[in-house]
């Protein structure tokens, strides 16, 4: 029922689930591969987030088995023009990326979808997007990684996701089963010291 008030078991479990999310790096990540309907549940996640003017600004673009080939090659094509000089390691490094989770989506915002609505408002409203999914991800045992890095903002990679003139790629994310047994903790500084209440 929507809006109704949850069980105080229901609310510590949420609770919970936020809490113990981790962005688990792609290199810690086994090769187990995540069902489609999970990716689907947590792609699901991020389309409930909240944006202005209701524009859902999010648009995701899943890549696995031979489509991470595709993409890697495209990262180098990309590295390679702004650095031909780039050495092996930087090649290979690049070109991994891709390649280093089973299930890798990459997240744009979509502007001029209300005349109202600025780029950074969407850009936050694509950033809760992410949040959800994270969130969800962790729910199911998932590791979640957001990449923002080198070559995600190159006009070869916005080609290759179909961007148009007022996409803006916002990064890639790696999900994958976690490849040990352990979950990482966590820590955070006391919120106290980070609010003020004004009354």
């Amino acid at each position: 029922m929507v809006g109704r008030n949850l069980a105080e078991n229901e609310i510590a479990l949420i609770d919970e689930v936020i809490r113990e999310r981790r962005s688990l790096s792609p290199s810690s990540l086994s090769d187990r591969l995540v069902e489609r309907e999970t990716v689907e549940a947590i792609l699901e996640a991020g389309n409930w987030a909240p944006s202005h003017y209701v524009t859902e600004p999010w648009r995701f673009v899943v890549f696995e088995g031979a489509a991470r080939q595709r993409l890697a090659d495209v990262f180098l094509k990309a590295v390679l023009e702004e650095r031909p000089d780039a050495s092996d390691r930087v090649r290979e490094k690049v070109h991994g990326k891709p390649l280093r989770s089973q299930t890798l989506i990459a997240v744009i915002r979509q502007g001029g979808l209300h005349p109202k609505a600025k780029d950074f408002e969407d850009e936050w409203a694509v950033a809760c997007a992410v949040q959800n999914m994270a969130i969800a991800a962790a729910a199911r045992g998932l590791g979640l990684f957001w990449s923002t890095g080198t070559p995600m903002a190159h006009p070869y990679v916005a080609e290759h996701l179909n961007c148009d003139a007022d996409a803006r790629v916002m990064g890639f994310l790696y999900i994958g089963w976690p490849g040990h047994s352990d979950w990482p903790t966590g820590r955070r500084g006391d919120v106290s010291e980070k609010t003020e209440w004004r009354v």
